[in-house]
C-alpha cells in the first residue's frame, strides 16, 4: 500500500552507482591518474566495450594459466552473472577495492530510480511482511535523521543494523502516523493504516464504530489516542 508518492528522475544508472558505492567506500578516488587496476583493465579490454570478456580477462591472469583456472577466476570476478566483467567487478577481484556491504547492496536494490536515495514508496517496497502501514512509517521517520523525506545511503545503513534512532525528541504516536492528512482526526481508511496488512475490512470497521463514540465517521484524539499522554484537564 502506497500513502505518499513521489516522482524523483534517475540521475545515475544502476551500474556506475554500484561502482561509486564501492569506490567511495574503499576510499578511492574518481579524480587524478588512473589505479594500476584500472590500466590493466582497460588494456585488456580490446574492444573498450567496458566489460571483459573471457579471453580479454585471460589476458590479465598469469601466462600459462589453464583454460580451466581461467574459467573459474572469471566465473568469481562475474558477481553479476553477466559473462562479462565490469571494471568494478575487476577491482573487486584483484583487491584494489572492497566489495560493497550487505547494506549497500540492499540500498541499491531498494533505490528503484536510481537517485541515490529511498524514498517512502521505495521504502515500502522492501518489506514482503503484512505489518501494518504506520509500522513501516515509524521505521521510515525514524531512519529519517535530517527530516528530508528520504534516507541517504548513510541513514539507510543504520537503519539496517538497528542503530536509527529519528530526530532528537521526535515521537511516534499511532494516530499521529495514521493521520495521512494531517487534519487531526482519522477516517475509517486512515485508521486501517494501524492494523496488519490482510485484517478484514468487517474486523476494522467493527473497532472504528466501537472507538467513534459520537458516530461523527472519524476518530478524534479523545476518542483513540493509545500511547499517546492524557490530555490535561
Amino acid at each position: 500500500m502506497h500513502i505518499i508518492m513521489t516522482n524523483n528522475n534517475s540521475t545515475f544508472p544502476n551500474g556506475l552507482r554500484m561502482a561509486a558505492i564501492a569506490l567511495t567506500a574503499s576510499g578511492a578516488a574518481f579524480a587524478g591518474e588512473p589505479s594500476a587496476g584500472t590500466i590493466e583493465f582497460n588494456t585488456a579490454d580490446g574492444d573498450t566495450s567496458g566489460g571483459l570478456t573471457l579471453v580479454e580477462f585471460t589476458t590479465t591472469l598469469d601466462e600459462g594459466t589453464s583454460a580451466a583456472k581461467a574459467a573459474k577466476a572469471f566465473k568469481k570476478a562475474d558477481t553479476d552473472k553477466s559473462a562479462l566483467i565490469s571494471l568494478n567487478e575487476y577491482l573487486i577481484y584483484i583487491g584494489e577495492i572492497e566489495p560493497p556491504t550487505k547494506e549497500e547492496l540492499s540500498f541499491v536494490a531498494a533505490d528503484a530510480n536510481d537517485n541515490g536515495s529511498i524514498d517512502l514508496e521505495e521504502f515500502e517496497d522492501a518489506f514482503t511482511g503484512k505489518q501494518a502501514w504506520i509500522e513501516i512509517y515509524k521505521r521510515f521517520l525514524k531512519a529519517d535523521a535530517n527530516v528530508n523525506s528520504s534516507l541517504s545511503l548513510e541513514e539507510w545503513t543504520l537503519y539496517k543494523k538497528n542503530k536509527a534512532k529519528g530526530p532528537d525528541g521526535a515521537t511516534y504516536y499511532k494516530f499521529d502516523l495514521a493521520d495521512v492528512n494531517n487534519d487531526d482526526q482519522l477516517t475509517i481508511e486512515e485508521f486501517a493504516l494501524t492494523f496488519a496488512q490482510g485484517t478484514k475490512e468487517a474486523t476494522i470497521a467493527a473497532k472504528f464504530a466501537k472507538e467513534d463514540e459520537n458516530d461523527s465517521g472519524f476518530l478524534t484524539r479523545s476518542e483513540w489516542n493509545p500511547g499517546a499522554p492524557k490530555a490535561s484537564l
